[in-house]
C-alpha cells in the first residue's frame, strides 16, 4: 500500500473514531459501517470504551503509518543510491569498453604496420641476396678472367722465374694458377717453387681434388 492511501486511511479513520457515537454504530449505517471495516485493515474500533481511548488509538495508528512511511522512504532512498551506484557502474563498464575497443584497434594498426615492415625486410632480403649473387657472380667472372690471363703469362715465363713468382704468392691463388696452366709447363715450374710453400700448395690441390705430380 502506497504512502498517500496510508494517510488517507489513517485520516478517515481518526474522523470516523471521533465521529463514533459512545452506543455503537447507528442501525441506519450498519451497511456503511460494514463496507469501512471491508476497507480499513486496523482493529475494530466497537471496542474503545470512550472518546479519549478512540483518541489515543487512533494516534497509535498514525504513528504505525508514520513509521512506514519512514520505512517506505529508507527503501525509496536506498533503491535510489542502487540506482545511482548501477549507473555509475554502467559508465564505467562503457569507458572500459571503449578503452579495451581503442586499444584493440590500436594493436591492430600496430600489426598491420608490423607486417608491412616484415614484408619490405623480406622484399629488401630477396633483392640483397640476388644482388650478392650477382657481385659473386661478377667477381669470380673478374676472377677467372684475371687467373687466365696470368696463366698464360706464366706460361710463357720460364720456369725458374715462374717458381719464384709461385713461390711469392698465397697458396690458393698459386694453386689456382697452376690449374689453370698447361701441365707440361705446370710441372717443369713446380720444381722452382720453395719447397715450404710448395707444399702448402700441394695440400690447396690435394682439397681441390688436383694433382700435378710429387712434390720436391
Amino acid at each position: 500500500m502506497s504512502a498517500p492511501r496510508l494517510v488517507w486511511r489513517t485520516i478517515l479513520v481518526i474522523g470516523l473514531v471521533v465521529a463514533l457515537p459512545q452506543g455503537g454504530w447507528p442501525a441506519q449505517r450498519r451497511g456503511e459501517k460494514k463496507e469501512l471495516e471491508r476497507a480499513t485493515t486496523f482493529t475494530d474500533l466497537r471496542g474503545a470504551p470512550h472518546a479519549k481511548s478512540r483518541i489515543r488509538f487512533a494516534l497509535e495508528m498514525m504513528e504505525e503509518v508514520k513509521q512506514k512511511e519512514e520505512a517506505l522512504a529508507r527503501r525509496e532512498a536506498a533503491l535510489h543510491s542502487e540506482e545511482e551506484r548501477l549507473k555509475l557502474l554502467r559508465q564505467e563498464i562503457l569507458q572500459t569498453i571503449e578503452h579495451l575497443e581503442a586499444k584493440r584497434r590500436d594493436l591492430e594498426e600496430a600489426r598491420q604496420r608490423l607486417r608491412q615492415t616484415q614484408k619490405k625486410l623480406e622484399d629488401e632480403r630477396k633483392r640483397l641476396e640476388a644482388l650478392r649473387k650477382q657481385i659473386k657472380q661478377e667477381l669470380d667472372r673478374q676472377v677467372e678472367e684475371r687467373l687466365g690471363k696470368l696463366a698464360k703469362v706464366f706460361d710463357e715465363t720460364t720456369p725458374e722465374k715462374a717458381g719464384k713468382i709461385l713461390s711469392q704468392l698465397d697458396p690458393p691463388t698459386a694453386a689456382a694458377l697452376l690449374q689453370r696452366m698447361n701441365s707440361r709447363k705446370a710441372g717443369r715450374i713446380w720444381g722452382y717453387v720453395d719447397p715450404e710453400r710448395a707444399r702448402e700448395i700441394s695440400r690447396v690441390l690435394t682439397q681441390r681434388g688436383v694433382s700435378l705430380g710429387p712434390s720436391p
